[in-house]
């Protein structure tokens, strides 16, 4: 290991990052926000990132239940031949 580096011979590269992630709003009932707001005060988070997490959880409750109905489907039509 070098006791010094020169960095000014570096190229700065750009961030490939920036264009993937993208800001979506989306209308709440009241009686939603409510919801999140009391969970808040229960959990001790901010209802803006309970929201995400939620939605992130119920994605991949879903997902896993899409996945389960289809192995099962998929068996019934294997066992069936």
């Amino acid at each position: 290991m070098k006791k010094a580096y020169d960095f000014s011979k570096l190229k700065e590269l750009k961030n490939p990052y920036p264009a993937k992630k993208k800001a979506v709003g989306i209308n709440l009932s009241p009686q939603v926000v409510d919801y999140f707001k009391g969970l808040a005060d229960e959990t001790g988070l901010p209802y803006q990132k309970l929201i995400p997490e939620v939605d992130r959880s119920l994605s991949s409750r879903l997902r896993q239940e899409a996945q389960e109905t289809h192995h099962e489907v998929g068996g019934l039509a294997a066992a069936q031949y």
